[in-house]
């Protein structure tokens, strides 16, 4: 059993981040961080870039409970992180949050509320700091 993170560059990753190794320390459980690109390829926002995955992994090297990050890049994200929460047999999957105005929740479907509705956990929903 795994805390499982589902992770993106920038103010919700890190929050999920934060959230999701104290979960992992609470819970003495191995914990897993999901970066996953919306295509085939590594060139693109959402998806971790390797000086961004160092630090990831630095991190990680100063938490109690074993670490382990993966980039699948050959599923839509929601696939990926939904099989990695069975591959892994997740207790939590942890995926930091932001607010969306009315046009951009019709326009494009919220991986984040699609993760909400479909994991077959508990989700930890987790707010990025606003400045």
């Amino acid at each position: 059993m795994t805390v499982l993170i589902a992770y993106s560059p920038g103010p919700r990753g890190d929050a999920a981040l934060q959230e999701g190794a104290a979960e992992a320390t609470r819970r003495n459980k191995p914990l897993i961080i999901v970066n996953v690109a919306h295509g085939d390829t590594h060139v693109e926002p959402d998806i971790a870039t390797a000086a961004q995955i160092d630090e990831l992994r630095a991190l990680t090297d100063t938490l109690t409970v074993p670490t382990t990050v993966i980039q699948p890049v050959d599923a839509p994200p929601v696939d990926a992180i939904l099989c990695a929460i069975t591959q892994h047999q997740a207790d939590v999957l942890v995926v930091g949050i932001k607010k969306r105005n009315p046009v951009g929740k019709l326009l494009m479907g919220s991986i984040a509320q699609q993760l909400l509705l479909h994991a077959p956990c508990p989700v930890l929903a987790v707010k990025a700091a606003t400045r």
